[in-house]
């Protein structure tokens, strides 16, 4: 059976709606939770399209002029090189509010920037700026096309690529994302799911509840404990943007009177469409971080925060309000007509219908869309086994089988899913990404920088019963290769540091700005370690030690820590007798108002061998923060501190002298050169380039030799 019309909050049938429009799935203030949960949706697989039938065809959508007959060309030829499309991007603004041309919206969309801002970011184009491709996908498989236009850049020379991608059209076109076919097909997604992916089994039987739920079954919305209901229950979790206006939440004051009654009239636009969709699809609870977590104690809140693993874990669907920046907007939005392209191209004369789809469809939607922005929201997505984004144009399908959409109803193409974070089993080897991704949100409390990821922390290293200590972000194993990361974009946001103590300087997450490190070979016989992490000293403000950090210190042996010094022009030839004084490291000359091709600063190393020889090299390094001038490198203020060798390639971190004791440092930057013979000129000597005055300690080996050792803060 199927879900009657009527459930939308209006009577209309689908042709009294205007194309894309979406209309509201509730009325805005409802009186009680019955009045929007006594609604069923039947699980219904998306109804095929058949190639050459166009009978079952909808009508295909507007193109302008210039895209017809580029499409035209396309069908005929195949393969275009140097087609003339538009000539500047102006003429592709006009195809889109003019003509309404869905064709030319994909482009735009593809470009990342709005319609006046595109108009500053690129230049006109000269004719012949488009190319196509056709490609083949097999025996029995219609060809899919690509479509590439070169548009020049005003700011920088060179060009920029849009891109489209032209696929086979699954299914028929289906309603707007809140029509009982949209949720139709949500039911059939969570079904097949349930009953075909072993990887996305739900949550035992035997693994706790959340300490509270809200409860959608009875008349009243209330919150339940979660240790009254029978384990086997299943619940909904919802991300969401909580944005600057203030809804219902959770208190001390009003904990009783909400375990009773839930005003709706109080809760956010995004709650109620929440509330509504959990119904839909089945599911009689609920969790919401505003209405699970007592929101003004402090103790509730740590202990609820630390449990995010199992909540997010436990929950058989996550709803994602992905395109709402806050809680008015909900889940469900006006769309434009130009949102969706279909075409027709005949492949050997049987004709076809297209789906166009921007070559960052995924990401653009998703990745990129506010919800992902906030900090919180990434654990919350990838410790859900399921996820159902709800975005500005069409539904969006996650767990760990794949990915699907409104528009790929059955799985999305490989090709639509570059840039996009995809959805994994979690591994201890999937954590650089993580930390990357993550280093890209924002956080309204810096404080929560830990707490906002410990759930995907205590999930890895439980899920796989891993012997592994965490240390402020990082794991123990490796953890020399961790410590080689780097800040990745300096323009993004204007905080250069924290103005409160967060973490170490050696861990990623002491920068509010986006950082990454390098891919690592971890085979043993593919690196050498010019440092070793010897161990750590770590206090945490709560019991939760994957949570907020007061205070690190990490103490690490090292064969080389070269001062770098501005040395002079000529530089002294070292000797035998005094290859131990004060120059016998090997000193780096500090060049760091000198910048390289990618802006990086400039340092020289300067090796001294034991034939008197000396060799120089000039390396780059990235200070972590732009303006980072805590001491003046001409007085012999910082150190570069090698970390790895790997294939040819050294990389490392550049220290600064903490001042509250001897061999006491912390980090300021990260360093990486390619030098073939580097390895050979450190092999000279017999023992490491180090001063006992930049150590914190010396200790003598099993080996009888010394083990020079430091300590960064």
């Amino acid at each position: 059976m199927s879900l009657p019309l009527d459930i939308i909050g209006n009577n209309k049938s689908p042709s009294d709606s205007s194309h894309g429009k979406r209309d509201r799935i509730l009325e805005p203030k409802p009186l009680a939770c019955s009045d929007i949960v006594d609604l069923q949706v039947v699980p219904v697989a998306p109804p095929s399209l058949e190639p050459g039938v166009k009978e079952q065809w909808p009508a295909a959508s507007k193109l302008c002029s210039v895209c017809q007959k580029m499409l035209g060309a396309v069908q005929r030829h195949h393969n275009l090189l140097d087609y003339a499309y538009h000539n500047t991007i102006e003429g592709l603004r006009k195809g889109v509010e003019q003509t309404g041309c869905a064709l030319c919206y994909q482009f735009w969309k593809d470009a990342g920037v709005d319609m006046e801002q595109s108009l500053d970011k690129y230049r006109d184009c000269s004719p012949g700026s488009l190319i196509s491709f056709r490609q083949s996908r097999g025996p029995g498989l219609v060809s899919t096309y690509q479509l590439y236009w070169q548009v020049p850049k005003v700011d920088v020379s060179g060009t920029e690529q849009l891109a489209v991608y032209l696929y086979p059209k699954e299914s028929i076109g289906l309603l707007p994302t809140n029509s009982g076919r949209s949720l139709n097909l949500a039911a059939w997604w969570l079904q097949n799911c349930r009953n075909s992916h072993p990887e996305c089994q739900s949550r035992r039987a035997t693994e706790q509840l959340p300490t509270r739920l809200l409860n959608l079954t009875e008349h009243r919305l209330r919150i339940c404990s979660g240790a009254d209901l029978p384990a086997s229950s299943r619940y909904a979790s919802l991300s969401h943007c909580w944005g600057s206006k203030r809804y219902l939440s959770l208190t001390n004051n009003n904990l009783a009177s909400l375990y009773v009654d839930i005003p709706m009239t109080k809760l956010s636009q995004t709650v109620i469409d929440a509330i509504k969709i959990a119904r839909c699809l089945g599911l009689e609870f609920l969790w919401v971080d505003t209405l699970c977590i007592i929101q003004d104690d402090s103790e509730d809140w740590s202990h609820e925060s630390s449990l995010m693993s199992a909540v997010y874990g436990g929950s058989d669907l996550n709803i994602a309000a992905s395109s709402a920046k806050d809680g008015s907007e909900g889940c469900f939005f006006d769309i434009p007509e130009v949102s969706r392209c279909d075409v027709e191209i005949e492949v050997d004369a049987v004709p076809y219908r297209y789906e166009v789809v921007p070559s960052g469809y995924v990401n653009m939607h998703i990745d990129q869309a506010p919800l992902q922005r906030r900090g919180w929201v990434l654990q919350e997505r990838m410790l859900s086994r399921r996820v159902l984004h709800f975005t500005r144009s069409e539904l969006f399908w996650e767990c760990y089988h794949g990915q699907a959409s409104e528009t790929f109803p059955q799985e999305e193409p490989t090709s639509v899913l570059a840039g996009s974070l995809q959805k994994k089993p979690l591994r201890l080897s999937m954590w650089p990404s993580i930390v990357a991704a993550y280093s890209c949100c924002q956080l309204t409390y810096a404080t929560d920088k830990f707490v906002a990821i410990s759930g995907l922390a205590r999930h890895i290293q439980g899920q796989h019963q891993l012997r592994d200590e965490y240390y402020a972000g990082m794991w123990r194993t490796h953890l020399e290769f961790q410590l080689c990361w780097y800040v990745s974009d300096h323009e993004v946001g204007s905080e250069t540091s924290y103005d409160t103590y967060i973490a170490p300087t050696w861990s990623w997450a002491s920068q509010p700005r986006p950082v990454a490190t390098e891919v690592w070979d971890l085979s043993a016989d593919r690196f050498e370690l010019w440092a070793t992490a010897i161990c750590v000293d770590i206090n945490h403000v709560t019991e939760n030690i994957f949570g907020a950090v007061s205070d690190a210190k990490l103490y690490m042996s090292c064969k080389l820590l070269a001062r770098i010094s501005s040395l002079p022009e000529e530089s002294e030839v070292i000797n035998d007798d005094t290859k131990r004084d004060a120059t016998n490291d090997g000193d780096v000359k500090d060049k760091s108002g000198v910048t390289d091709e990618n802006g990086h600063h400039l340092m020289e190393f300067s090796l001294f061998h034991l034939d008197h020889s000396i060799t120089q090299y000039a390396v780059s390094f990235m200070l972590d923060t732009t303006n980072n001038s805590t001491s003046d490198a001409s007085s012999n203020s910082r150190f570069a501190l090698p970390i790895i060798e790997q294939d040819d390639m050294v990389f490392g971190i550049v220290l600064e002298p903490s001042h509250t004791g001897q061999g006491i440092y912390t980090r300021v930057g990260f360093f990486s050169f390619d030098i073939p013979d580097m390895p050979l000129a450190y092999a000279d000597r017999a023992v490491p380039w180090v001063h006992e005055r930049d150590c914190s300690e010396v200790r003598m080996g099993e080996d009888r030799k010394p083990v020079y050792m430091i300590e960064i803060i």
